[in-house]
């Protein structure tokens, strides 16, 4: 994720978001089931990768610094 611009990190992270948003409505017109348990898995996954990226953002470091 170093290669990526804060631009790019926050578009990506908008995206996932929003991805994430349309999992739980389509959870929330599914009964019990695998629709069901399958639309709450991809969620959890997609704010996972949220947090991932939002661990691996360097806020205000420069890259040559330790």
């Amino acid at each position: 994720m170093s290669g990526m611009s804060a631009t790019e990190k926050f578009f990506w992270g908008g995206v996932l978001g929003v991805f994430a948003i349309v999992a739980l409505f389509a959870t929330a017109r599914h009964g019990e089931g695998a629709s069901y348990w399958g639309g709450l898995g991809v969620f959890a996954i997609l704010i996972g990768l949220i947090f991932y990226m939002i661990t691996r953002a360097n806020f205000g470091k420069r890259e040559d610094s330790h």
